[in-house]
């Protein structure tokens, strides 16, 4: 039975596998690109049978032009979903709503945001704001709503 030896090529492939598997824990699209890198290595080792030197000089290579070229646009790609989203509580904030019952500064009321009922208080000094009117989200204060009038 022959004894089993690793060649360059199964290194270069064991490290490309192990590059995109841990990427998948380690945000930022870093270790993919030491993956493509390697897999460049090992098509180099397994197709054109190159010595050592030019598998690691194809290694750095590539790293280096995906590194520069590559990662940002998939950096980009990737974060341009999540830009200029505002969700929960921040979502709230300069919704127009409806008033259900008088909001003065000594009393709050209660206003309806979408399908939902909150109360609702307007700043100190400011004019009491009469059922029916539309009112603005200024802030979010726990469960309760900072609203201004809606001119």
């Amino acid at each position: 039975m022959e004894d089993f030896a690793f060649e360059a090529w199964n290194v270069w492939l064991i490290v490309s596998v192990f590059c995109f598997i841990a990427e998948m824990f380690v945000p930022g699209f870093y270790l993919a690109i030491f993956g493509i890198g390697a897999f460049a290595s090992f098509m180099t080792a397994y197709y054109g049978e190159f010595n050592l030197l030019m598998q690691v000089l194809v290694f750095v290579v590539v790293s280096i032009v995906f590194w520069f070229f590559f990662r940002p646009i998939v950096l980009r790609y990737l974060t341009k979903s999540s830009e200029n989203k505002t969700s929960n509580v921040d979502a709230m904030i300069g919704r127009k709503c409806k008033v259900i019952s008088a909001i003065s500064a000594d009393e709050p009321g209660r206003v309806k945001l979408g399908s939902e009922l909150w109360t609702a208080h307007v700043e100190e000094g400011s004019e009491p704001v009469k059922e029916g009117e539309t009112v603005e989200v200024i802030k979010v204060e726990g469960a309760k709503l900072l609203v201004k009038k809606h001119s």
